[in-house]
């Protein structure tokens, strides 16, 4: 029996059409999941994922130093639009929450029209709000980016004696575990104030360039 990513002449290659190709690259160009583009494009996931397989087998070869076959050629041509898709999608949104993290953009614009007084003449005015920097993308981008100097702080871990598991039994048991965790946490709050940051409900805050 043939598997699914045997060649099979006329099907996947009528489906190769100029249409159903940039419907689905716009999808994904936009952000879209594979799922919802194929689905906008009337395809199905399993042939998508036929084609893209196909296109690497091609893209290999030539890697290789094979010359692909003719009847292959299409879906390597595929695969790397689809690739140039994702990074047009990468491209267009990361521009976009630059914009958004530094604002200065219209967000809204209003029109007053009236008479002047003194002309008697119908004057239009023109009032547009601007939208001020926020600073939520600036934090969401240098948390996925630069996630080893700016993710968020890694949870405090407790545990037991020799680095065990904690052991608790009976309302004996949740003191000490209560007496343990203020333990670790003084510790922690210690070597954080040591360190120069301060802290804040168990979370660090890292004094900025101000020293605030």
């Amino acid at each position: 029996m043939a598997s699914d990513t045997t060649p099979r002449p006329g099907r996947p290659l009528k489906l190769l059409d100029d249409e159903v190709r940039e419907q689905l690259l716009e999808a994904i160009s936009h952000g879209a999941t594979i799922e919802s583009a194929v689905a906008a494009a009337g395809i199905g996931v399993t042939t998508f994922y036929r084609w893209m397989e196909r296109g690497e087998q091609a893209l290999q070869s030539l890697q290789d130093g094979e010359e692909p076959k003719p009847s292959e050629e299409p879906f390597r041509e595929f695969r790397e639009a689809v690739t140039r898709a994702h990074a047009r999608g990468e491209v267009f949104n990361a521009d976009l929450l630059r914009k958004i993290a530094v604002g200065g953009f219209v967000v809204k614009t209003r029109t007053k029209r009236y008479r002047d007084p003194a002309s008697g003449q119908v004057v239009e005015e023109r009032e547009d709000d601007i939208a001020p920097p926020d600073l939520r993308a600036v934090t969401f981008y240098l948390e996925r980016r630069h996630g080893g100097s700016w993710g968020k702080a890694s949870a405090l871990e407790v545990s037991g004696p020799g680095g065990g598991p904690v052991e608790v039994a009976g309302g004996a048991g949740l003191a000490a575990l209560a007496e343990r965790v203020a333990e670790s946490l003084e510790e922690y709050r210690a070597e954080l104030e040591a360190g120069g940051g301060d802290v804040v409900d168990g979370v660090v805050v890292e004094d900025g360039p101000d020293g605030g």
